[in-house]
């Protein structure tokens, strides 16, 4: 039980990395049958995408630092495949016009 609550006190101390961490696992994970590259590859861009929306959002827009990390996690989360399928869909219909 020591081992979890010092797990538990280190992601609560090291906010960012571990959403990294986590954007990186659950984009691994959800990646069924894929090459092992690609899983790595798409992991990293998730985590990677995490960051930059937290620093773009605390930088840029003076958010809150929670708010942020939330907002960053869950680009992560979504994934790069599927927001670039949505960039696609609004590129698409704004040529369309």
């Amino acid at each position: 039980m020591d081992l979890l609550n010092n797990i538990i006190k280190w992601f609560n101390e090291h906010i960012l990395i571990s959403s990294m961490l986590l954007s990186f696992i659950s984009c691994f994970v959800r990646m069924k049958g894929d090459t092992i590259i690609n899983k790595l590859s798409q992991g990293f861009l998730c985590s990677t995408l995490t960051v930059g929306i937290y620093f773009l959002l605390i930088n840029f827009f003076t958010v809150n630092e929670n708010i942020c990390l939330a907002i960053g996690s869950l680009v992560g989360y979504i994934g790069t495949e599927q927001i670039k399928e949505w960039i696609y869909k609004v590129i698409n219909k704004k040529i369309e016009k």
